[in-house]
């Protein structure tokens, strides 16, 4: 049984796109609350047990514009490229998401004209949840005054579905869904939602692998790093014989560690040269970004264990300069498994390094008193099986990388034809 629960997942995927973009955040989801509640008003077409995966898919509508270079000056939608963020969106969810189906077509289409969505080769159900998330996006701009009171009536089966208005306007009408968002109320019913969600463990695993790497698909290094991170600490835990909990624990944290370099500039992240003190002390600033995102959504040991990676035993890590005494052995055990990723992937992405430079950078941390040497000591004798086996993981994993990027390449320019037609 996982020890993150449904609504725990969701709200640290609202909290990372929180820090990410606050304003988008906020619609993503608002937009996700009117999306579900369109399609529970039809529970003869949206079984009940569908309504989590499609609430999922709005809270997730915009994630293509993670890959946007500066996402947190952004102050406005009018700001961004539909057909960028929407065709990165759906190849990202099509390799991440763990209900790919629904999710890459909605995300791709959402803002495909009504007057041509309708043209698409598309299950007639998938296709009436695209004609939702459009009107349940465009209420929501509507509400904050970022398109024209006449929208609706002047663009009518031209951007939007007529039906799908008309059924908005029922629900509006008898449940005064707008106004829930506007008191905020909304929110009880969206943790009711997830609550009674039943997501088995493999899905709340994908969805932990996704949050982690919603911004690190912007860089080859950092999609390694952090996968290579979750599988050594999997790796030494077990070799380790650790608890069945501290197991757990050290999984989820292991994914989670880095959220808050969401907000670090790529250039910073990327550097591979001694960056300035000025740079250094913004990198370093993930950590408590982390914890602010973590903090109220998963228990305080997860936290701690998630936010101590960059810890050293000697007292001179980040972020509160903790020595051994203060560090419990899955916090060192993270630590260790985290500096074996970066040396693994700091230089060249397709680079291979032998394992004597692994061996040498471990060593001098142990030297200096930096790392657990038991653990260190467990790495490296088990170290040529564990390599092997991480490199299938990274392969599969590039190969993905590659594939949305391919994808987006590929697909950008029809996606872009598509949509400047103009709307009348």
């Amino acid at each position: 049984m996982s020890i993150i629960k449904n609504r725990e997942i969701v709200q640290i995927i609202r909290k990372t796109l929180n820090i990410a973009n606050p304003t988008i955040a906020n619609h993503s989801e608002m937009v996700s609350y009117l999306y579900f509640k369109m399609m529970q008003a039809l529970p003869e077409e949206y079984p009940k047990e569908e309504l989590p995966e499609y609430a999922l898919i709005g809270l997730l509508h915009d994630i293509g514009m993670l890959v946007e270079p500066n996402l947190s000056e952004f102050d406005s939608f009018d700001t961004t490229d539909p057909a960028k963020h929407s065709l990165y969106g759906s190849m990202f969810v099509k390799y991440m998401f763990p209900f790919p189906n629904k999710a890459e077509q909605v995300l791709l289409n959402h803002h495909l004209p009504y007057n041509k969505l309708y043209k698409e080769n598309i299950d007639n159900q998938v296709r009436k949840s695209i004609y939702f998330l459009a009107v349940a996006e465009k209420m929501d701009l509507l509400r904050r005054g970022k398109i024209p009171n006449y929208y609706f009536k002047l663009f009518r089966d031209v951007t939007v579905s007529g039906d799908a208005v008309d059924h908005f306007m029922k629900l509006q009408a008898k449940e005064k869904v707008l106004d829930k968002l506007a008191n905020d109320s909304y929110k009880k019913e969206m943790d009711v939602l997830w609550d009674e969600a039943h997501f088995s463990d493999e899905v709340i695993d994908k969805l932990l692998e996704m949050v982690a790497l919603f911004f690190d698909m912007k860089s080859p290094y950092l999609l390694c790093r952090t996968t290579a991170r979750v599988f050594y600490a999997d790796a030494l835990a077990e070799r380790l014989k650790l608890g069945a909990w501290d197991k757990q624990q050290l999984h989820v944290a292991a994914y989670l560690a880095d959220l808050g370099l969401i907000a670090v500039p790529m250039d910073i992240l990327e550097s591979t040269e001694k960056l300035s003190p000025e740079s250094l002390q913004i990198k370093n600033t993930h950590a408590i970004l982390t914890e602010t995102i973590l903090t109220g959504c998963i228990e305080d040991p997860i936290v701690q264990l998630a936010i101590r990676h960059h810890e050293f035993l000697d007292g001179s890590g980040y972020p509160r300069g903790l020595k051994k005494k203060e560090l419990t052995i899955p916090q060192q055990v993270l630590a260790v498994a985290d500096l074996t990723a970066q040396t693994l992937e700091r230089k060249n992405y397709m680079a291979v390094h032998e394992h004597e430079y692994v061996q040498d950078v471990l060593d001098r941390y142990v030297y200096s008193g930096k790392i657990n040497d038991q653990v260190v000591e467990c790495l490296l004798r088990h170290y040529d099986d564990m390599y092997a086996e991480y490199q299938k993981k990274r392969v599969e994993l590039i190969g993905k990388y590659q594939k949305i990027q391919t994808g987006y390449r590929t697909f950008l320019p029809r996606m872009t034809e598509l949509l400047t037609q103009p709307e009348v």
